[in-house]
C-alpha cells in the first residue's frame, strides 16, 4: 500500500518528513507520518478486520 500512496502523492507534494506517530487506544492502532504539507495516517485493525484505512490530510489549501 505504501508504494501506491508514494505514486499517488509524490515527495514533492508531501514536503520534508517532520515525524512519525503511533497511537493504540485499544484494538485499533493509528500510524501516521507527518510531512510539511500533509499527514498520511493508516488505521490498522485487528486480524479480523476486512481492511485497513489510509487517510491523507492536507495542511491549509495545498490540495487545490
Amino acid at each position: 500500500m505504501s508504494e501506491f500512496v508514494a505514486d499517488l502523492i509524490p515527495a514533492s507534494v508531501r514536503g520534508r518528513e517532520l515525524g512519525r506517530t503511533l497511537s493504540s487506544p485499544g484494538a485499533v492502532a493509528v500510524a501516521a507520518v507527518i510531512y510539511e504539507h500533509l499527514t498520511i495516517a493508516e488505521t490498522l485493525g485487528t486480524e479480523n478486520s476486512a481492511h485497513d484505512v489510509i487517510t491523507v490530510t492536507f495542511v491549509g489549501n495545498r490540495c487545490q
